[in-house]
């Protein structure tokens, strides 16, 4: 979990501080023909083929209850940095809107500021927003893929 949050630092970084053209401080936008949507392809997920469920829960309920170990097993620290990780998808909508050329990221966004430090956050719904956020993400960039073509 920390390390993905400091991955997303610095593919966040290196896109604000790199990149042949760039103008005014913002990343360049490549082609959309030169990008390389070769990583979005997901194999299926079945963590346990054919066991049944101790109990069946709604999202809601499994994302409190996660919430516990994940704070138990962090130092504050750690906690907070992810649960303020959990606030980048604004700027991450904005940096795939950039990349891509295509306005559509920029019409979904999470609610409230993208970015400030609060004391008490509902994290099981920022979990529950941001998972929603990266798989609308996901299927816009398949889209895309497909529009692009064979070669992408």
């Amino acid at each position: 979990m920390i390390e993905h949050d400091l991955n997303v630092y610095r593919v966040l970084f290196t896109l604000g501080s790199q990149g042949p053209g760039r103008e005014a401080g913002r990343p360049a936008r490549p082609d959309r023909a030169s990008l390389d949507f070769g990583m979005l392809s997901v194999p299926g997920i079945d963590p346990e083929p054919g066991t049944r469920r101790l109990l069946n829960l709604d999202i809601q309920t499994a994302l409190c209850l996660m919430n516990i170990p994940f704070a138990a097993c962090l130092t504050p620290g750690e906690y907070r940095r992810a649960v303020h990780s959990l606030r980048l998808d604004a700027s991450l909508l904005r940096i795939l809107a950039a990349l891509t050329g295509d306005g559509t990221f920029l019409t979904w966004r999470p609610a409230g500021l993208p970015v400030r430090v609060d004391s008490n956050v509902d994290v099981p719904l920022l979990v529950y927003e941001h998972a929603v956020l990266c798989e609308y993400a996901h299927a816009r960039l398949c889209q895309l893929r497909a529009a692009s073509g064979p070669a992408g």
